[in-house]
């Protein structure tokens, strides 16, 4: 059954790979595949590995608006243009890096309590002590 199933997904994804070339873009790359099975790599570098392996391509898309202003209503509404806006992946690198660096530089910023407190809690699930804690409260 398994091979049946493979085989009709092949005949299907044919198609598109063959006649569609945005379709064939969105193809993984062989080198980035390569890079992010690497054992024992960090989540980060495995993130930074897809972020700059496909840089060009698109990651992010919304549908292209513009303002239209109902002249017996005064109301703005936003029309469908048939485009979409992206956003690519070196773009998203640099928007996460920049937000990262934020986070990173400043530690006063809530995220950076709240990171503590999640260390916090996960040694003390870590070590059991959350039991102690709570049965010395009831005793």
């Amino acid at each position: 059954m398994t091979d049946e199933i493979d085989a009709r997904t092949d005949r299907r994804s044919a198609h598109p790979y063959a006649t569609d070339a945005q379709f064939r873009d969105t193809a993984p790359l062989d080198a980035v595949t390569e890079a992010i099975r690497r054992p024992g790599l960090p989540l980060a570098a495995l993130v930074d590995a897809v972020l700059e392996g496909y840089a060009d391509g698109p990651a992010l898309g919304e549908r292209a608006t513009e303002p239209v202003t109902d002249p017996d209503t005064g109301r703005t509404t936003p029309r469908l243009l048939g485009r979409f806006d992206t956003l690519t992946y070196g773009e998203l690198r640099e928007r996460v890096g920049a937000v990262a660096s934020e986070w990173r530089h400043h530690p006063e910023h809530a995220l950076c309590l709240a990171r503590r407190r999640a260390d916090v809690l996960f040694a003390m699930l870590r070590d059991g002590t959350h039991d102690e804690a709570r049965s010395a409260k009831t005793t």
